[in-house]
């Protein structure tokens, strides 16, 4: 089954946005040459960036997930549209670690003890930026912990990428619940005591459940709606075009004839281009 985001509600005081990725993620880690720990810290970036991206009113918004750690995956950095498309990638795709104290890949202390920051670009003159320092590096928390004291959304936020022993992906996937102002203290209860009965989210995942099912048992006995339901996957919106204004700091640097070619960070896109194209745009454009 391709990858799909569900947006919807349940009774008229939960809110919520599921996704499963394993194919937007598998698709990175082929494009990244992504180590098992580097999938699964970009594949919980990139599956953040399209939830909270499906938030944006217009086809033109942007928003840019960034978490910068002082961990040895160094930065992560993933932007999406409202349409389901994301892109992303980190510094150091090629880092392992010893599993932590749970057997599982050790995303916190890669990502380590840093800032992430959410950028909004709607339009507007200046894009907007909110900040938050990172609780864990595990990157849900991080972003749950930013939804909370930055948009003063409360939500449940979890995130799942598992990986077979090849390092390809098996499952991934991630939802994002939140509870709406004036909810009965019944409905918050009810919640806290399904999320204590839960499973994780990645073992969930691997059971073969559908997102909207693992939503459903959060928040049973209420029956979901869902509103919204359409495909997501990675994609960039490079090309030679974007690009070639980047390199016009070659020009005193190369001849006619020289072959120059640009990666794309998001996507690892390779692009070759001769003096004589850097020449003649930087002569034509400044």
């Amino acid at each position: 089954m391709s990858d799909y985001l569900v947006k919807g509600m349940a009774e008229e005081f939960i809110r919520f946005t599921g996704v499963n990725s394993r194919q937007t993620i598998e698709e990175a880690r082929k494009r990244h040459n992504l180590s098992r720990l580097a999938t699964a810290a970009l594949g919980r970036a990139l599956t953040a960036t399209i939830i909270l991206a499906s938030d944006l009113k217009n086809s033109g918004d942007l928003l840019t997930l960034r978490i910068f750690g002082d961990g040895p995956l160094g930065g992560i950095v993933c932007s999406a549209g409202n349409d389901g498309m994301v892109r992303g990638y980190l510094l150091n795709p090629e880092v392992e670690l010893p599993l932590n104290d749970a057997s599982k890949l050790d995303v916190g202390r890669g990502v380590g003890k840093g800032h992430l920051y959410v950028t909004k670009d709607l339009g507007l003159k200046e894009p907007y930026t909110g900040t938050v320092q990172l609780v864990s590096g595990e990157i849900a928390e991080d972003v749950a912990y930013y939804l909370y004291y930055s948009e003063q959304r409360p939500n449940v936020f979890n995130l799942g990428v598992l990986i077979n022993p090849d390092g390809s992906v098996a499952r991934a996937g991630g939802y994002l619940i939140e509870i709406l102002p004036g909810a009965p203290e019944e409905i918050i209860s009810t919640l806290e005591k399904n999320l204590g009965k839960q499973q994780s989210l990645t073992y969930q995942l691997q059971q073969g459940k559908q997102i909207e099912e693992i939503i459903q048992e959060v928040v049973n006995p209420y029956k979901i709606e869902i509103y919204v339901k359409k495909p997501v996957g990675f994609l960039c919106n490079c090309s030679r075009e974007k690009l070639l204004p980047h390199l016009i700091g070659l020009y005193s640097e190369i001849t006619d004839e020289e072959e120059i070619e640009a990666v794309c960070h998001f996507c690892r896109e390779k692009y070759t281009f001769l003096g004589k194209e850097i020449k003649e745009y930087k002569e034509k454009n400044t």
